[in-house]
Protein backbone atom coordinates (compact mmCIF):
# COMPACT_ATOMS: atom_id res chain seq x y z
CA UNK A 1 0.00 0.00 0.00
CA UNK A 2 1.35 3.43 -0.99
CA UNK A 3 1.95 5.75 1.95
CA UNK A 4 0.32 8.86 0.42
CA UNK A 5 1.14 11.01 3.47
CA UNK A 6 4.86 10.28 3.23
CA UNK A 7 5.09 10.86 -0.52
CA UNK A 8 3.08 14.06 -0.22
CA UNK A 9 5.63 15.32 2.29
CA UNK A 10 8.48 14.40 -0.07
CA UNK A 11 6.83 16.36 -2.87
CA UNK A 12 6.09 19.41 -0.71
CA UNK A 13 9.72 19.66 0.44
CA UNK A 14 11.61 18.57 -2.70
CA UNK A 15 9.60 20.38 -5.39
CA UNK A 16 10.28 23.89 -3.99
CA UNK A 17 13.98 23.04 -3.64
CA UNK A 18 14.06 21.98 -7.30
CA UNK A 19 12.36 25.20 -8.45
CA UNK A 20 14.70 27.32 -6.33
CA UNK A 21 17.72 25.49 -7.75
CA UNK A 22 16.46 26.13 -11.30
CA UNK A 23 16.13 29.84 -10.57
CA UNK A 24 19.61 30.00 -9.10
CA UNK A 25 21.24 28.16 -12.01
CA UNK A 26 19.43 30.11 -14.74
CA UNK A 27 20.37 33.43 -13.14
CA UNK A 28 24.00 32.43 -12.72
CA UNK A 29 23.79 32.53 -8.94
CA UNK A 30 22.67 36.17 -8.87
CA UNK A 31 19.00 36.17 -7.89
CA UNK A 32 18.70 39.91 -7.33
CA UNK A 33 17.31 40.57 -10.85
CA UNK A 34 14.36 38.32 -10.01
CA UNK A 35 13.41 40.41 -6.99
CA UNK A 36 10.41 42.56 -7.92
CA UNK A 37 11.12 46.26 -7.76
CA UNK A 38 8.77 48.53 -5.87
CA UNK A 39 7.20 51.28 -7.92
CA UNK A 40 5.16 54.11 -6.48
CA UNK A 41 2.51 56.12 -8.25
CA UNK A 42 2.42 59.54 -6.57
CA UNK A 43 -0.21 62.23 -7.07
CA UNK A 44 -0.01 65.80 -5.81
CA UNK A 45 -3.54 67.11 -5.19
CA UNK A 46 -4.10 70.83 -4.51
CA UNK A 47 -7.58 72.15 -3.75
CA UNK A 48 -8.34 75.88 -3.39
CA UNK A 49 -10.76 78.72 -4.04
CA UNK A 50 -10.09 80.02 -7.55
CA UNK A 51 -12.13 83.23 -7.27
CA UNK A 52 -9.12 85.54 -6.98
CA UNK A 53 -7.99 87.36 -10.11
CA UNK A 54 -4.40 86.12 -9.93
CA UNK A 55 -3.63 82.64 -8.65
CA UNK A 56 -0.42 80.64 -8.50
CA UNK A 57 0.65 77.37 -6.91
CA UNK A 58 4.33 76.38 -6.74
CA UNK A 59 5.69 73.00 -5.62
CA UNK A 60 8.95 71.13 -5.97
CA UNK A 61 8.68 68.01 -8.11
CA UNK A 62 11.22 65.15 -8.19
CA UNK A 63 13.89 64.64 -10.83
CA UNK A 64 15.76 61.51 -11.83
CA UNK A 65 19.22 60.89 -10.36
CA UNK A 66 21.35 57.98 -9.12
CA UNK A 67 18.85 57.34 -6.32
CA UNK A 68 15.53 57.58 -8.16
CA UNK A 69 13.92 57.28 -11.58
CA UNK A 70 10.96 59.59 -12.25
CA UNK A 71 8.46 59.43 -15.08
CA UNK A 72 5.82 62.15 -15.33
CA UNK A 73 2.39 60.68 -16.10
CA UNK A 74 -0.10 63.55 -16.25
CA UNK A 75 -0.99 67.00 -15.00
CA UNK A 76 -4.69 67.77 -14.72
CA UNK A 77 -6.49 71.13 -14.76
CA UNK A 78 -6.03 72.86 -18.08
CA UNK A 79 -7.11 76.29 -16.74
CA UNK A 80 -3.83 76.46 -14.81
CA UNK A 81 -0.98 75.85 -17.31
CA UNK A 82 2.11 74.14 -15.91
CA UNK A 83 5.58 75.62 -16.17
CA UNK A 84 8.68 73.90 -14.77
CA UNK A 85 11.75 75.88 -13.74
CA UNK A 86 14.97 73.94 -13.33
CA UNK A 87 17.19 75.36 -10.60
CA UNK A 88 20.20 74.37 -8.52
CA UNK A 89 18.01 73.21 -5.64
CA UNK A 90 15.49 71.27 -7.72
CA UNK A 91 12.70 71.44 -10.28
CA UNK A 92 9.99 73.90 -9.33
CA UNK A 93 6.57 73.43 -10.92
CA UNK A 94 4.37 76.51 -11.19
CA UNK A 95 0.65 76.57 -11.99
CA UNK A 96 -0.55 80.12 -12.66
CA UNK A 97 -3.71 81.71 -13.99
CA UNK A 98 -4.79 85.34 -14.42
CA UNK A 99 -8.51 85.97 -14.98
CA UNK A 100 -9.39 88.23 -17.88
CA UNK A 101 -11.93 90.99 -17.44
CA UNK A 102 -14.49 88.90 -19.32
CA UNK A 103 -13.93 85.80 -17.23
CA UNK A 104 -17.12 84.84 -15.45
CA UNK A 105 -15.10 83.35 -12.59
CA UNK A 106 -14.35 86.86 -11.35
CA UNK A 107 -18.04 87.63 -11.13
CA UNK A 108 -18.73 85.50 -8.07
CA UNK A 109 -22.28 84.38 -7.44
CA UNK A 110 -23.78 81.63 -5.25
CA UNK A 111 -24.44 79.49 -8.32
CA UNK A 112 -20.79 79.44 -9.42
CA UNK A 113 -18.48 76.82 -7.95
CA UNK A 114 -15.13 78.52 -7.40
CA UNK A 115 -13.32 75.45 -6.05
CA UNK A 116 -10.41 74.34 -8.22
CA UNK A 117 -8.29 71.23 -8.06
CA UNK A 118 -4.85 70.56 -9.53
CA UNK A 119 -3.51 67.02 -9.80
CA UNK A 120 0.04 66.14 -10.82
CA UNK A 121 0.88 62.42 -11.14
CA UNK A 122 4.19 60.64 -11.71
CA UNK A 123 5.79 57.25 -11.13
CA UNK A 124 8.80 56.66 -8.89
CA UNK A 125 11.29 53.80 -8.72
CA UNK A 126 14.11 54.18 -6.18
CA UNK A 127 17.18 52.31 -5.06
CA UNK A 128 18.92 52.35 -1.71
CA UNK A 129 22.06 54.42 -1.33
CA UNK A 130 24.65 53.28 1.19
CA UNK A 131 28.12 54.72 1.78
CA UNK A 132 30.97 53.02 3.61
CA UNK A 133 32.88 55.77 5.37
CA UNK A 134 36.47 54.95 6.19
CA UNK A 135 37.54 54.77 9.80
CA UNK A 136 40.14 57.54 9.53
CA UNK A 137 38.99 60.15 7.03
CA UNK A 138 40.80 63.49 7.46
CA UNK A 139 39.05 66.85 7.33
CA UNK A 140 38.93 68.64 3.98
CA UNK A 141 42.24 70.41 3.45
CA UNK A 142 40.83 72.68 0.77
CA UNK A 143 37.17 73.28 0.04
CA UNK A 144 36.23 74.14 -3.58
CA UNK A 145 34.62 77.52 -4.21
CA UNK A 146 31.45 75.78 -5.40
CA UNK A 147 30.94 74.39 -1.88
CA UNK A 148 31.57 77.55 0.13
CA UNK A 149 27.84 78.35 0.13
CA UNK A 150 27.30 75.17 2.17
CA UNK A 151 29.44 76.60 4.98
CA UNK A 152 27.52 79.86 5.29
CA UNK A 153 24.91 80.52 8.01
CA UNK A 154 21.30 81.24 7.12
CA UNK A 155 18.17 82.50 8.86
CA UNK A 156 17.22 79.07 10.26
CA UNK A 157 20.68 77.44 10.23
CA UNK A 158 22.64 79.65 12.65
CA UNK A 159 26.06 78.06 12.26
CA UNK A 160 27.75 81.29 13.43
CA UNK A 161 25.88 81.29 16.76
CA UNK A 162 28.39 80.98 19.66
CA UNK A 163 26.24 78.47 21.54
CA UNK A 164 25.89 76.20 18.50
CA UNK A 165 29.63 76.46 17.81
CA UNK A 166 30.43 75.58 21.41
CA UNK A 167 28.02 72.62 21.35
CA UNK A 168 29.57 71.40 18.08
CA UNK A 169 33.07 71.52 19.63
CA UNK A 170 31.84 69.62 22.69
CA UNK A 171 30.14 66.94 20.59
CA UNK A 172 33.08 66.51 18.20
CA UNK A 173 35.59 66.31 21.04
CA UNK A 174 38.20 68.25 19.05
CA UNK A 175 39.16 65.24 16.90
CA UNK A 176 40.39 65.73 13.32
CA UNK A 177 38.86 62.43 12.20
CA UNK A 178 35.99 63.38 9.86
CA UNK A 179 34.23 60.01 10.24
CA UNK A 180 34.28 60.26 14.03
CA UNK A 181 32.91 63.82 13.98
CA UNK A 182 30.05 62.90 11.62
CA UNK A 183 29.14 59.89 13.73
CA UNK A 184 29.10 62.00 16.91
CA UNK A 185 26.97 64.73 15.29
CA UNK A 186 24.58 62.08 14.00
CA UNK A 187 24.40 60.37 17.40
CA UNK A 188 23.76 63.66 19.21
CA UNK A 189 20.90 64.73 16.94
CA UNK A 190 19.47 61.19 16.80
CA UNK A 191 19.08 61.15 20.60
CA UNK A 192 17.03 64.36 20.65
CA UNK A 193 13.46 63.38 21.68
CA UNK A 194 11.12 63.46 18.71
CA UNK A 195 7.87 65.38 18.47
CA UNK A 196 5.22 65.42 15.78
CA UNK A 197 4.98 68.94 14.42
CA UNK A 198 4.67 70.60 11.03
CA UNK A 199 5.94 73.93 12.41
CA UNK A 200 9.29 75.25 11.20
CA UNK A 201 11.99 74.91 13.86
CA UNK A 202 15.42 76.48 13.48
CA UNK A 203 18.70 75.02 14.69
CA UNK A 204 19.04 77.19 17.79
CA UNK A 205 15.51 76.46 19.01
CA UNK A 206 16.07 72.75 18.54
CA UNK A 207 19.24 72.85 20.63
CA UNK A 208 17.55 74.81 23.43
CA UNK A 209 14.27 72.86 23.52
CA UNK A 210 15.99 69.45 23.21
CA UNK A 211 13.03 68.15 21.21
CA UNK A 212 12.24 68.39 17.52
CA UNK A 213 10.71 66.81 14.45
CA UNK A 214 12.75 66.06 11.35
CA UNK A 215 13.26 69.67 10.24
CA UNK A 216 14.57 70.95 13.59
CA UNK A 217 17.16 68.24 14.17
CA UNK A 218 18.24 68.33 10.50
CA UNK A 219 18.90 72.07 10.70
CA UNK A 220 20.85 71.58 13.92
CA UNK A 221 22.94 68.81 12.31
CA UNK A 222 23.73 71.10 9.35
CA UNK A 223 24.48 74.10 11.60
CA UNK A 224 26.94 72.16 13.78
CA UNK A 225 28.60 70.58 10.73
CA UNK A 226 29.05 73.96 9.04
CA UNK A 227 30.47 75.47 12.23
CA UNK A 228 33.16 72.75 12.06
CA UNK A 229 33.90 73.57 8.37
CA UNK A 230 32.10 70.51 7.02
CA UNK A 231 29.95 71.38 3.95
CA UNK A 232 26.39 70.26 4.68
CA UNK A 233 22.89 70.92 3.36
CA UNK A 234 19.25 70.03 3.91
CA UNK A 235 17.35 67.71 1.58
CA UNK A 236 13.56 67.67 1.43
CA UNK A 237 11.27 64.94 0.18
CA UNK A 238 8.57 62.43 1.02
CA UNK A 239 8.78 59.01 2.68
CA UNK A 240 6.69 56.93 0.29
CA UNK A 241 4.15 54.64 1.97
CA UNK A 242 0.88 53.24 0.67
CA UNK A 243 -1.95 55.65 1.42
CA UNK A 244 -2.42 59.41 1.60
CA UNK A 245 -0.44 61.91 3.66
CA UNK A 246 0.00 65.60 4.32
CA UNK A 247 3.54 65.41 5.64
CA UNK A 248 6.94 65.78 4.03
CA UNK A 249 10.37 64.91 5.43
CA UNK A 250 13.83 66.46 5.71
CA UNK A 251 17.23 64.86 6.09
CA UNK A 252 20.88 65.94 5.75
CA UNK A 253 23.71 65.53 3.25
CA UNK A 254 27.35 66.13 4.23
CA UNK A 255 30.17 66.43 1.71
CA UNK A 256 32.67 63.60 2.21
CA UNK A 257 35.45 62.61 -0.21
CA UNK A 258 33.69 64.00 -3.27
CA UNK A 259 30.23 62.59 -2.39
CA UNK A 260 27.15 64.06 -0.76
CA UNK A 261 26.48 61.45 1.93
CA UNK A 262 22.93 61.26 3.39
CA UNK A 263 22.05 61.13 7.11
CA UNK A 264 18.56 60.87 8.60
CA UNK A 265 18.87 61.47 12.34
CA UNK A 266 15.12 61.03 12.88
CA UNK A 267 14.67 57.51 11.52
CA UNK A 268 18.16 56.16 12.15
CA UNK A 269 19.77 56.08 8.69
CA UNK A 270 23.52 56.68 8.95
CA UNK A 271 25.33 57.30 5.64
CA UNK A 272 22.42 55.69 3.81
CA UNK A 273 19.14 56.55 2.13
CA UNK A 274 16.31 53.99 1.83
CA UNK A 275 14.78 53.28 -1.56
CA UNK A 276 11.39 54.73 -0.57
CA UNK A 277 12.79 58.17 0.33
CA UNK A 278 11.81 60.40 -2.61
CA UNK A 279 14.02 63.47 -2.96
CA UNK A 280 12.30 66.70 -4.06
CA UNK A 281 14.73 69.55 -3.38
CA UNK A 282 18.03 70.47 -1.81
CA UNK A 283 18.51 73.35 0.60
CA UNK A 284 16.30 75.07 3.17
CA UNK A 285 13.22 75.47 0.97
CA UNK A 286 9.44 75.35 1.30
CA UNK A 287 7.90 72.42 -0.53
CA UNK A 288 4.70 74.28 -1.50
CA UNK A 289 3.90 77.98 -1.95
CA UNK A 290 0.66 79.53 -3.15
CA UNK A 291 -1.39 82.71 -3.43
CA UNK A 292 -2.33 83.90 0.09
CA UNK A 293 -5.86 83.50 1.43
CA UNK A 294 -7.32 81.10 -1.12
CA UNK A 295 -8.49 78.37 1.34
CA UNK A 296 -5.68 76.14 0.12
CA UNK A 297 -5.45 72.43 0.94
CA UNK A 298 -3.03 69.77 -0.27
CA UNK A 299 -2.47 66.03 0.01
CA UNK A 300 -0.21 63.34 -1.48
CA UNK A 301 -1.80 60.12 -2.75
CA UNK A 302 0.65 57.20 -2.89
CA UNK A 303 -0.01 53.83 -4.52
CA UNK A 304 2.50 51.01 -4.29
CA UNK A 305 2.92 48.27 -6.89
CA UNK A 306 5.52 45.76 -8.00
CA UNK A 307 7.06 45.34 -11.43
CA UNK A 308 9.49 42.94 -13.02
CA UNK A 309 13.13 43.94 -12.80
CA UNK A 310 14.36 45.52 -16.04
CA UNK A 311 17.84 44.29 -15.19
CA UNK A 312 16.73 40.66 -15.57
CA UNK A 313 15.41 41.28 -19.08
CA UNK A 314 18.48 43.30 -20.05
CA UNK A 315 20.84 40.50 -19.04
CA UNK A 316 19.27 37.95 -21.36
CA UNK A 317 16.25 39.24 -23.30
CA UNK A 318 16.04 36.10 -25.47
CA UNK A 319 15.88 33.73 -22.50
CA UNK A 320 12.40 32.25 -22.18
CA UNK A 321 12.59 31.77 -18.46
CA UNK A 322 9.33 30.73 -16.79
CA UNK A 323 10.56 32.39 -13.59
CA UNK A 324 11.51 35.71 -15.22
CA UNK A 325 7.99 37.14 -14.97
CA UNK A 326 6.59 35.39 -11.87
CA UNK A 327 2.94 35.15 -10.98
CA UNK A 328 3.29 37.85 -8.31
CA UNK A 329 4.22 40.43 -10.94
CA UNK A 330 1.36 39.30 -13.15
CA UNK A 331 -1.05 39.72 -10.24
CA UNK A 332 0.25 43.25 -9.69
CA UNK A 333 -0.16 44.00 -13.40
CA UNK A 334 -3.81 42.95 -13.10
CA UNK A 335 -4.36 45.63 -10.47
CA UNK A 336 -3.80 43.68 -7.24
CA UNK A 337 -2.10 45.91 -4.67
CA UNK A 338 1.24 44.92 -3.19
CA UNK A 339 -0.32 45.08 0.28
CA UNK A 340 -2.89 42.45 -0.66
CA UNK A 341 -0.19 40.29 -2.31
CA UNK A 342 1.81 40.49 0.92
CA UNK A 343 -1.21 39.29 2.90
CA UNK A 344 -1.73 36.42 0.44
CA UNK A 345 1.90 35.31 0.79
CA UNK A 346 2.21 35.61 4.55
CA UNK A 347 -1.23 34.44 5.68
CA UNK A 348 -0.28 30.71 5.38
CA UNK A 349 2.93 31.45 7.31
CA UNK A 350 0.91 33.16 10.03
CA UNK A 351 -1.42 30.15 10.08
CA UNK A 352 1.64 27.97 10.74
CA UNK A 353 2.68 30.30 13.59
CA UNK A 354 -0.78 29.88 15.14
CA UNK A 355 -0.60 26.08 14.74
CA UNK A 356 2.83 25.95 16.41
CA UNK A 357 1.61 28.12 19.29
CA UNK A 358 -1.49 25.97 19.80
CA UNK A 359 -0.25 22.42 19.07
CA UNK A 360 3.38 22.67 20.19
CA UNK A 361 3.48 25.45 22.79
CA UNK A 362 -0.01 24.77 24.15
CA UNK A 363 -1.59 28.22 24.02
CA UNK A 364 -5.34 28.55 23.55
CA UNK A 365 -6.86 31.16 21.27
CA UNK A 366 -10.21 32.58 20.27
CA UNK A 367 -10.67 30.97 16.88
CA UNK A 368 -7.98 29.41 14.72
CA UNK A 369 -7.22 32.16 12.22
CA UNK A 370 -8.32 35.14 14.31
CA UNK A 371 -4.87 35.66 15.96
CA UNK A 372 -3.25 35.73 12.50
CA UNK A 373 -5.71 38.31 11.22
CA UNK A 374 -5.33 40.31 14.44
CA UNK A 375 -1.54 40.32 13.92
CA UNK A 376 -2.03 41.78 10.44
CA UNK A 377 -4.38 44.36 11.93
CA UNK A 378 -1.72 45.40 14.48
CA UNK A 379 0.75 45.87 11.63
CA UNK A 380 -1.50 48.23 9.69
CA UNK A 381 -2.82 50.19 12.68
CA UNK A 382 0.48 50.39 14.58
CA UNK A 383 1.39 48.12 17.49
CA UNK A 384 0.82 50.53 20.40
CA UNK A 385 -2.33 52.03 18.87
CA UNK A 386 -3.69 48.57 18.07
CA UNK A 387 -3.14 47.25 21.61
CA UNK A 388 -4.62 50.44 23.09
CA UNK A 389 -7.65 50.14 20.85
CA UNK A 390 -8.03 46.45 21.72
CA UNK A 391 -7.90 47.16 25.46
CA UNK A 392 -10.42 50.00 25.28
CA UNK A 393 -12.82 47.99 23.10
CA UNK A 394 -12.65 44.89 25.29
CA UNK A 395 -13.20 47.01 28.43
CA UNK A 396 -16.18 48.67 26.76
CA UNK A 397 -17.61 45.27 25.82
CA UNK A 398 -17.21 44.12 29.41
CA UNK A 399 -19.07 47.19 30.75
CA UNK A 400 -21.88 46.78 28.25
CA UNK A 401 -22.22 43.03 28.74
CA UNK A 402 -23.43 43.11 32.34
CA UNK A 403 -26.61 45.18 31.85
CA UNK A 404 -27.42 43.36 28.62
CA UNK A 405 -27.18 40.05 30.44
CA UNK A 406 -29.27 41.42 33.33
CA UNK A 407 -32.02 42.58 30.94
CA UNK A 408 -32.35 39.05 29.56
CA UNK A 409 -31.76 39.84 25.87
CA UNK A 410 -31.55 37.01 23.39
CA UNK A 411 -28.08 36.17 22.03
CA UNK A 412 -28.37 37.71 18.54
CA UNK A 413 -29.83 41.09 19.61
CA UNK A 414 -27.27 41.21 22.41
CA UNK A 415 -24.41 40.80 19.92
CA UNK A 416 -25.79 43.49 17.61
CA UNK A 417 -25.94 45.95 20.53
CA UNK A 418 -22.36 45.08 21.47
CA UNK A 419 -21.11 45.57 17.92
CA UNK A 420 -22.91 48.92 17.70
CA UNK A 421 -21.22 49.99 20.92
CA UNK A 422 -17.82 48.94 19.56
CA UNK A 423 -18.31 51.04 16.41
CA UNK A 424 -19.33 54.03 18.56
CA UNK A 425 -16.29 53.78 20.86
CA UNK A 426 -13.93 53.48 17.87
CA UNK A 427 -15.48 56.58 16.30
CA UNK A 428 -15.11 58.44 19.62
CA UNK A 429 -11.43 57.50 19.90
CA UNK A 430 -10.87 58.72 16.33
CA UNK A 431 -12.65 62.02 17.06
CA UNK A 432 -10.35 62.56 20.05
CA UNK A 433 -7.43 62.61 17.60
CA UNK A 434 -5.90 59.27 18.56
CA UNK A 435 -4.86 57.45 15.42
CA UNK A 436 -2.53 54.77 14.13
CA UNK A 437 -0.11 54.79 11.22
CA UNK A 438 -2.56 54.20 8.43
CA UNK A 439 -1.61 57.52 6.93
CA UNK A 440 -5.14 58.32 5.94
CA UNK A 441 -5.62 55.22 3.81
CA UNK A 442 -9.22 54.13 4.18
CA UNK A 443 -8.48 50.46 3.57
CA UNK A 444 -5.78 50.32 6.25
CA UNK A 445 -8.07 52.14 8.69
CA UNK A 446 -11.12 50.00 7.99
CA UNK A 447 -9.28 46.68 8.31
CA UNK A 448 -8.45 46.93 12.08
CA UNK A 449 -12.00 48.13 12.84
CA UNK A 450 -13.50 45.05 11.19
CA UNK A 451 -11.15 42.76 13.14
CA UNK A 452 -11.88 44.48 16.46
CA UNK A 453 -15.63 44.24 16.00
CA UNK A 454 -15.35 40.57 15.05
CA UNK A 455 -13.07 39.84 18.03
CA UNK A 456 -15.43 41.65 20.42
CA UNK A 457 -18.31 39.46 19.25
CA UNK A 458 -16.29 36.28 19.88
CA UNK A 459 -15.09 37.61 23.25
CA UNK A 460 -18.66 38.38 24.29
CA UNK A 461 -19.72 34.88 23.33
CA UNK A 462 -16.86 33.38 25.38
CA UNK A 463 -17.90 35.46 28.39
CA UNK A 464 -21.40 34.10 27.98
CA UNK A 465 -20.19 30.51 27.73
CA UNK A 466 -17.17 30.35 30.08
CA UNK A 467 -17.36 33.39 32.35
CA UNK A 468 -15.34 36.60 32.48
CA UNK A 469 -12.18 35.14 34.09
CA UNK A 470 -11.71 32.29 31.64
CA UNK A 471 -12.64 34.54 28.73
CA UNK A 472 -10.01 37.07 29.89
CA UNK A 473 -7.32 34.38 30.04
CA UNK A 474 -8.27 33.22 26.57
CA UNK A 475 -8.11 36.79 25.26
CA UNK A 476 -4.64 37.24 26.77
CA UNK A 477 -3.32 34.09 25.10
CA UNK A 478 -4.91 35.18 21.84
CA UNK A 479 -3.08 38.49 22.07
CA UNK A 480 0.26 36.70 22.70
CA UNK A 481 -0.18 34.62 19.54
CA UNK A 482 -1.27 37.76 17.65
CA UNK A 483 1.97 39.50 18.74
CA UNK A 484 3.97 36.56 17.36
CA UNK A 485 2.05 36.89 14.08
CA UNK A 486 2.69 40.65 14.09
CA UNK A 487 6.46 40.10 14.38
CA UNK A 488 6.47 37.57 11.52
CA UNK A 489 4.25 39.73 9.27
CA UNK A 490 6.44 42.81 9.85
CA UNK A 491 9.69 40.98 8.95
CA UNK A 492 10.83 42.55 5.67
CA UNK A 493 13.32 39.71 5.09
CA UNK A 494 10.54 37.13 5.08
CA UNK A 495 8.46 39.26 2.72
CA UNK A 496 11.38 39.56 0.25
CA UNK A 497 12.11 35.83 0.50
CA UNK A 498 8.54 34.89 -0.37
CA UNK A 499 8.44 37.47 -3.15
CA UNK A 500 11.47 35.77 -4.67
CA UNK A 501 10.47 32.17 -3.83
CA UNK A 502 6.65 31.92 -3.49
CA UNK A 503 7.04 28.15 -3.90
CA UNK A 504 8.18 28.12 -0.26
CA UNK A 505 4.48 28.10 0.60
CA UNK A 506 4.59 24.38 -0.26
CA UNK A 507 7.21 23.96 2.47
CA UNK A 508 4.87 25.77 4.87
CA UNK A 509 2.18 23.26 3.97
CA UNK A 510 4.63 20.40 4.55
CA UNK A 511 5.65 21.67 7.99
CA UNK A 512 1.98 22.10 8.88
CA UNK A 513 1.31 18.48 7.90
CA UNK A 514 4.17 17.38 10.17
CA UNK A 515 2.83 19.42 13.08
CA UNK A 516 -0.57 17.85 12.42
CA UNK A 517 0.89 14.52 13.54
CA UNK A 518 2.15 15.95 16.84
CA UNK A 519 1.08 13.62 19.66
CA UNK A 520 3.52 14.63 22.38
CA UNK A 521 3.04 16.94 25.31
CA UNK A 522 2.80 20.67 24.67
CA UNK A 523 5.59 22.81 26.08
CA UNK A 524 3.26 24.43 28.62
CA UNK A 525 2.15 20.97 29.72
CA UNK A 526 5.74 20.18 30.69
CA UNK A 527 5.54 23.19 33.01
CA UNK A 528 2.06 22.33 34.23
CA UNK A 529 2.89 18.68 35.02
CA UNK A 530 6.51 19.21 36.04
CA UNK A 531 6.03 17.69 39.51
CA UNK A 532 4.32 14.61 38.11
CA UNK A 533 7.02 14.19 35.46
CA UNK A 534 9.73 14.61 38.07
CA UNK A 535 8.18 11.85 40.24
CA UNK A 536 7.92 9.58 37.19
CA UNK A 537 11.57 10.13 36.25
CA UNK A 538 12.61 9.44 39.86
CA UNK A 539 10.78 6.08 39.85
CA UNK A 540 12.37 5.11 36.52
CA UNK A 541 15.91 5.75 37.76
CA UNK A 542 15.22 3.90 41.02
Amino acid sequence: MIDSYKYTLYALFLLPLFIMACKTVQMGGDLSPLLPEKQYRVTYEFTFDSAKEEIFVKAFIPQSNEHQNIQMLESQYSQFPLRIKKGRNGHLARWEYVHSSSDTMVQISPEIDTDAKIRYTFSYVGRELRYNLGDKLPFHKEIPDSLLAYLEPSEHIQSEDPEIQEKARQVSGGTQNLTTVLRRLYSYTYKIPRIKSSELMDAKTCMKDRQASCNGRSRLFVAMARSLDIPARLVGGIILEEGSKRTSHQWVEAYVEGNWVPFDALNGHYASLPAHYMELYKGDEFLIRHTPRINFDWIFHIEEEILSSQRAKAQNPLMKNPFQDPILIRLSALGMSIGFIKILLLLPVLGLVVVLCKNVVGLKTIGTFLPAILGISLHYSGLLYGILMLGVVMLWVRLMYKPLEKWGLLQSPKLVVLLTGVVCIIMLISLLGISGNSGGDSTATFFPIVILTFLSERFARKMDEEGIIDAGKLLGQTLLVALACYIVFSASFLESLLMLFPELLLVVMGVTLLVGKWIGLRLLEYVRFRNLLADKLTKVYK
